[in-house]
């Protein structure tokens, strides 16, 4: 299956219907309740809800907002990223204490266990 990027909110293709984006999970939402119940019902859901996206800058899209933004954001993104890696590995070496902890002590169970087995026999 070739491997490409399409930009729309929501893409409908054949038996699959995917979304991207915070507001997206909305359109989403409302595409789905179309294919399913019809595009009356879809609109009185969208007016329940009162949607009507009025982003209050141009800047939603990597095309949008522009080379300095985009790296900006991606500089922003490593130390977020490099911090969940941090967290993740102190996290990771408090996981694997406690294992190594409870390993050893049900080793020394099964020890206790085997060793009475053998005074009784």
């Amino acid at each position: 299956m070739p491997n490409s990027r399409i930009d729309e909110r929501v893409v409908v293709d054949r038996d699959r219907i995917t979304g991207g984006g915070v507001t997206a999970g909305i359109d989403f939402g409302l595409v789905v309740v179309c294919q399913l119940c019809g595009v009356e019902v879809a609109q009185m859901i969208q007016l329940l809800l009162q949607y009507d996206p009025q982003p209050p800058f141009n800047a939603g899209s990597p095309e949008m907002a522009g080379e300095k933004l985009v790296e900006q954001v991606k500089q922003f993104g490593h130390s977020l990223i490099q911090q969940s890696l941090e967290t993740t590995q102190q996290g990771r070496c408090k996981i694997k204490s406690r294992y190594l902890s409870l390993k050893n002590k049900l080793s020394n169970i099964m020890f206790d266990i085997t060793k009475s087995i053998n005074q009784t026999i």
